[in-house]
């Protein structure tokens, strides 16, 4: 379970330093880390990556205007 939450904390760190507003990270590293853990990936820092390069993904397609900031 800690790596769980050291990966949550990994990506919520970056996402805040990138300028994402507290709510939304916490928002988008709920959706995406969780999932990468249940699907067998227990690293944290392979876990926050991977789920860090799904968010800027999804940040990039959405229209410039709905991203929180």
């Amino acid at each position: 379970m800690a790596a769980l939450f050291q990966a949550i904390d990994i990506a919520t760190g970056y996402l805040l330093r990138r300028g994402c507003s507290p709510t939304e990270a916490n928002a988008l590293v709920g959706r995406h880390v969780p999932r990468l853990f249940e699907q067998g990936e227990h690293r944290p820092l392979m876990v926050a990556n991977r789920a860090l390069a799904q968010i800027e993904r999804e940040l990039r397609e959405r229209p410039r205007d709905t991203i929180d900031r």
